[in-house]
């Protein structure tokens, strides 16, 4: 593979890195992997892969930038009802998405380096309904070549 430039193209090789392994992260469903946030997840867990701002920095000559990937990664748990629990379990599948996405840190080689930068829990509201969640951010280096 190339190193690359577009937050589609590394969004997506997050959506199969975790797909690739559905079952053992603890999603229902691989279709419950979802390319960018959702309005209403139909069933939990879901997790959501979101392309955050990127960053371009110019290097050497100015013909070769540095680019430096952000990628949101929701985990989505469900309602309130039994939030110890709930937390528990949540704290639990994004630590599973976390070691599924290390598995991987150049994406197939289409960047230089990525890694989970930061682990969050918290909520979101969705369809009316305070969801239990964590919010991932993975951080990826890549190096591009301008025409």
């Amino acid at each position: 593979m190339v190193l690359t430039d577009k937050n589609s193209i590394v969004a997506q090789a997050l959506v199969d890195l975790l797909k690739g392994d559905w079952s053992g992260i603890g999603v229902p469903e691989k279709r419950d992997i979802y390319y960018g946030d959702q309005l209403l997840y139909p069933r939990f867990p879901s997790v959501a892969v979101e392309a955050s701002p990127q960053e371009r920095e110019i290097q050497q000559t100015g013909l070769q930038q540095r680019i430096r990937f952000s990628m949101a990664i929701l985990v989505v748990h469900g309602g309130l009802k039994g939030l110890s629990e709930r937390r528990k379990d949540t704290d639990e599948l994004a630590e599973r998405v976390v070691d599924r996405i290390h598995t991987d840190r150049t994406l197939d080689a289409i960047v230089i380096n990525g890694n989970i930068s930061t682990v969050e829990p918290g909520f979101v509201s969705r369809g009316g309904s305070l969801l239990v969640t964590h919010l991932v951010t993975w951080t990826g280096l890549s190096n591009f070549t301008m025409p």
